[in-house]
């Protein structure tokens, strides 16, 4: 079996929590929410080997990500007005869920 290895080029997501295939989806999707409703919110990159990178939106990180891998955009989470609609804890996790 070979070691797993980011799909992430070195340097580009520095940002970026990357979760490796096979993750527990509750924990990716704790972070996405926590994440989601704070600042401009996430952008989730899915590679096929089953890699998910979050990443928040207006950084650096987001930026090049955007730029190299638009093809492994997943899903943009954030939250809809100031004083709430954020991403729902159940709607991540079944998105997070069909995307392993």
């Amino acid at each position: 079996m070979t070691p797993w290895r980011s799909p992430i080029p070195r340097g580009k997501g520095i940002k970026a929590r990357v979760y490796a295939p096979g993750s527990k989806p509750e924990l990716i999707a704790t972070y996405i929410c926590e994440r989601g409703w704070t600042g401009r919110g996430v952008r989730v990159f899915r590679w096929p080997c089953g890699t998910l990178a979050v990443v928040p939106i207006g950084t650096p990180s987001d930026a090049s990500l955007l730029s190299i891998c638009l093809d492994a955009l997943f899903a943009t989470y954030a939250r809809r007005t100031v004083m709430g609609g954020g991403p729902l804890y159940l709607d991540v996790l079944d998105d997070v869920r069909c995307a392993a």
